[in-house]
């Protein structure tokens, strides 16, 4: 993309004069009082131009802004109530390209892939109707198209157990999956339900 022109100050001055009316009591000599008033409007007039280009030439580029980034992370739904926000300029601009152009099928491979990303290793199998004439003998029956399986890999639960456990403990302490669900669930197609298992 070619890039817009910079005008030297002298240029603005020029062209700021070239608006004055004609006649002799409109000097254009920069040392005149009219000059120099002229160059104070000059200098405004190049600030102007110069802080639209900045405007125009990066920040209106999602992956180069800085005083706009908040404008576009919002625009995008950023920073991502699932996971943690990002430290740095670099990880703020690298989750805007990847709202932007990264391809987001919501497939069973890529939720697992982005629930490692969130920190959980997860296996997914999607249910099947068993129907006759496509569905064999063995096949499960009384099951759902539309239902998601997530067996959460890594986890147990903590029961209370006799001899081990202390009065005013808790039966079973289930682990946090607060923030796998706000990413699986978001992520998931609008007609599936996704049920999550932690093997004991």
């Amino acid at each position: 993309m070619s890039r817009a022109p910079r005008p030297a100050i002298a240029e603005w001055l020029a062209a700021t004069m070239d608006l004055l009316p004609q006649g002799i009591a409109w000097s254009r000599e920069p040392g005149s009082n009219l000059g120099r008033l002229m160059g104070v409007v000059a200098e405004e007039r190049q600030k102007r131009h110069d802080r639209k280009l900045a405007l125009l030439e990066v920040e209106s580029f999602p992956t180069q802004a800085v005083e706009l980034l908040p404008e576009w992370e919002q625009m995008v739904g950023l920073p991502d109530p699932c996971r943690a926000a990002p430290g740095t300029l670099a990880e703020r601009w690298a989750d805007l390209a990847d709202q932007f152009f990264a391809d987001h099928p919501p497939t069973p491979g890529n939720m697992t892939a982005w629930a490692l990303q969130a920190g959980w290793n997860i296996a997914i199998r999607e249910q099947r109707d068993f129907v006759a004439g496509i569905s064999m003998a063995g096949d499960t029956a009384g099951e759902n198209d539309a239902v998601w399986v997530v067996t959460v890999l890594g986890q147990e639960i903590v029961y209370f157990r006799a001899g081990e456990s202390a009065s005013g403990d808790v039966l079973f302490t289930f682990p946090d999956i607060a923030t796998l669900e706000c990413v699986l669930r978001r992520a998931a197609p609008a007609h599936t339900e996704v049920h999550f298992i932690v093997p004991p």
